[in-house]
């Protein structure tokens, strides 16, 4: 006959769904730990062009020297750097909303110092630098595959993780290919916009000032050459410019000597057939995709800056490009992060393999 269920069995009931709620719990706690630790080693991805600009200062695709220098916000590096006395990311304020390092190194490190300050130094092969500094507590390092610091000062490096979490080195990897496609796409849009007006050479100056919210000029390298140190372009507030620099700098440096970092911010020099390319004192983002770049001595780079491989001899300050690029073609706008996705797939499956698993449990009805 059926019926109202015993008490008995309804008790039986209650504790197979306690348990059932309890399992949950477990289960949902280690998503919450794995989540913490995916995120402590794994930056969430960062896939728009304009979000690339802000999150990092200096992007270098393959290589990076640095010599007593400092590179002032966050460094991606995809192949391996050389640092003499390296520091990195000491203006920023806070650590990144998604998690990044201050230096992300997507191969090997060698040197004689890293000094690191808000975010991890991540690095995808070997870390061989001698002595790592850290500026933040909390902070700590994450190593694809073995260290050999001398001195690290309270630091303790996780390594291996090339091995134990196949997910790290494929997120370094990614980031990589998503920072290359964005930013010579980028260069190639940029440089198919129509100019919308010309610099002054007059007195032998290179001189502009934006006049309208976008700003489109074109020179060549040999021109910025031919002038010196006088070149002046002022880009005010609301106002974004583009300077499309053709050609390329065999030998020899430009060195601006610009005296309005006020606009700093709102520029980008797009040096998109350069191969090779010295600066000195500049004021604006530099992007140059295919070059291997060379900042010397004399003065700062104030902006971002992107290109194949960087050689470091003065400083490079965050004042990341933040003018508008809504109007331009590409990477620009943001994309649906993946880790998002994958986090409440795992969700999803813990919890229906804890469900799976209370087989003895049984509804009982009238």
């Amino acid at each position: 006959m059926r019926g109202w269920a015993t008490p008995a069995r309804t008790g039986n009931m209650t504790m197979r769904w306690t348990q059932m709620v309890r399992n949950v719990s477990v289960g949902l706690l280690a998503l919450a730990a794995a989540g913490s630790a995916q995120a402590a080693m794994i930056a969430t991805p960062v896939t728009s062009t304009a979000a690339q600009l802000k999150e990092w200062n200096l992007i270098a695709f393959n290589n990076i020297v640095q010599m007593n220098s400092e590179i002032e916000g966050r460094t991606f590096v995809g192949g391996n750097i050389q640092a003499t006395n390296g520091q990195y990311n000491f203006t920023a304020t806070s650590a990144s909303a998604n998690g990044t390092g201050s230096l992300t190194v997507v191969g090997n490190t060698a040197g004689q110092k890293i000094d690191f300050k808000q975010g991890d130094l991540v690095v995808g092969g070997n870390q061989n630098v001698y002595q790592l500094e850290r500026q933040t507590n909390g902070n700590t390092v994450y190593v694809g595959g073995t260290n050999s610091a001398g001195l690290q000062n309270n630091l303790s490096p996780t390594t291996g993780l090339a091995q134990s979490n196949p997910n790290f080195t494929s997120a370094l990897t990614s980031q990589k290919a998503s920072l290359i496609n964005n930013m010579t796409s980028l260069s190639d849009n940029l440089k198919a916009l129509a100019s919308t007006g010309t610099a002054s050479t007059a007195n032998n100056k290179f001189t502009y000032n934006a006049t309208g919210a976008f700003n489109v000029i074109n020179t060549t390298v040999d021109q910025l050459k031919s002038i010196g140190d006088q070149i002046s372009i002022t880009s005010g507030s609301g106002k974004t410019t583009i300077i499309n620099v053709a050609g390329n700098l065999s030998s020899g440096s430009i060195n601006a000597n610009m005296a309005n970092t006020g606009s700093a911010q709102n520029i980008i020099w797009n040096f998109y057939e350069a191969t090779d390319l010295t600066l000195g004192d500049w004021q604006g983002t530099v992007l140059a995709p295919k070059a291997t770049f060379v900042k010397d001595s004399r003065g700062n780079l104030e902006g971002n800056l992107i290109a194949n491989n960087v050689s470091l001899y003065g400083e490079v300050h965050a004042l990341n490009f933040q003018g508008d690029l809504s109007s331009v073609g590409g990477s620009v706008s943001a994309m649906p992060e993946p880790t998002t996705w994958a986090m409440l797939i795992l969700g999803f499956g813990l919890v229906g393999g804890v469900m799976r698993r209370q087989r003895g449990l049984v509804l009982i009805r009238a």
